[in-house]
């Protein structure tokens, strides 16, 4: 980095040492990118570049911009479809097994869904916002939970006629940010599903 800064200044100076015949306008001497000035051919300024404003973040920091990514956007309505922070459910995974057997029952299992679907239709009719398609069948969902109440996996199935983007993420969402009663005993994998009418 030395090396091109020692050469950038060499250039420089050679630029301003130049053409002293005329000092009011350097004899017409000054090539596309130099002016005139004292008497001497110098390298232009670069023009100042506009700097937006960036919002501060909490402690006064400034928050980086990141760049749009595909599949991170809000649609008509506030859908995010953003959901790839959250994991999908997998029959198969790596878990230590605790000593306990306890599980939840189906019953409250149902119980603590249910609790879920005010938030499921405020999905929805943010959706019904941005389509023409008729918000009628059954959702599916496959949600893995920790015996500490924590959803770790989650995994939804809409009607493919729906087709309204994010949909599908906002559901996960809510099954995802939702927490469980805990228990004592091994994971588990719940199936639940609604139906929409």
């Amino acid at each position: 980095m030395r090396g091109v800064a020692i050469v950038f200044i060499a250039a420089v100076g050679s630029a301003a040492i130049g053409c002293q015949s005329n000092p009011a306008a350097c004899g017409g001497f000054c090539g596309e990118g130099t002016v005139c000035e004292a008497g001497r051919c110098i390298v232009a300024p670069l023009p100042e570049p506009e700097v937006e404003a960036e919002p501060e973040a909490k402690g006064g920091k400034k928050r980086r911009r990141k760049g749009k990514r595909k599949g991170g956007r809000t649609a008509a309505g506030g859908l995010d479809d953003r959901d790839g922070h959250i994991p999908r459910y997998r029959a198969k995974r790596d878990e230590q097994i605790p000593e306990g057997s306890e599980r939840l029952s189906d019953r409250k299992v149902r119980q603590q869904m249910r609790t879920l679907e005010p938030a499921f239709n405020r999905c929805l009719e943010r959706a019904s916002q941005v389509t023409d398609a008729t918000l009628t069948g059954s959702v599916s969902f496959t949600v893995g939970i920790e015996p500490s109440g924590k959803v770790w996996g989650v995994n939804a199935r809409l009607p493919s006629k729906w087709g309204v983007e994010g949909l599908r993420a906002c559901f996960r969402k809510v099954v995802y940010g939702h927490r469980f009663p805990s228990w004592d005993g091994p994971s588990m994998g719940v199936d639940y599903h609604f139906q929409v009418d």
